[in-house]
């Protein structure tokens, strides 16, 4: 987490490879790297800000979706130890937004809408997109240059009234 903190994305990596790879070790299962572990890599990643830093947070947060899914299947009933909640997803679109580049911007509604899907499926397990996800959102189409951005923010922030016009207290707007 202390790299994390400080921006070092190449440092932690490091940590979590390490652990990963040292997990693989009969005996040594406990330094499989956790939702904890995870999140901090994509935070890091996050600070890098810059398109290619927020690639990689996404990739993590594919292989903690992954990661779950695997071990789902394999155990059905308990509970995996790496599982993306709404830090590892707030972390991911925070990356894109800080990343200030067009493509950011589409790639963090993209993932704004795997979490609300994966949401709606499967609602006891699955994280809860909520304010701050959608401002994350909204914040990388201010950052990023694109034209129609004022466009895409908007129609963005009709669709968070409409769903906590629904009954989703979490996406009532904080600011307008």
């Amino acid at each position: 987490d202390k790299f994390a903190k400080a921006g070092r994305s190449k440092q932690a990596e490091s940590i979590v490879d390490r652990m990963e790879h040292r997990s693989q070790t009969p005996g040594m299962e406990y330094m499989s790297p956790d939702t904890f572990s995870y999140n901090s890599l994509i935070n890091a990643h996050a600070r890098s800000m810059n398109y290619e830093s927020a690639l990689k947070a996404e990739a993590v947060l594919r292989k903690m979706q992954n990661l779950c899914a695997d071990s789902v299947k394999s155990s059905p009933g308990s509970k995996p130890n790496v599982r993306p909640d709404v830090i590892s997803y707030g972390a991911t679109l925070d990356a894109f937004a800080r990343s200030k580049s067009k493509q950011g911007a589409i790639k963090a509604e993209q993932i704004l809408k795997l979490m609300y899907d994966e949401y709606r499926l499967d609602p006891q397990n699955a994280a809860q997109p909520n304010v701050r996800h959608f401002n994350c959102v909204l914040n990388a189409h201010a950052q990023s240059s694109s034209s129609g951005a004022a466009q895409r923010a908007e129609q963005l922030l009709k669709r968070m009234e409409e769903l906590a016009g629904a009954g989703n207290p979490q996406l009532i707007a904080d600011t307008i």
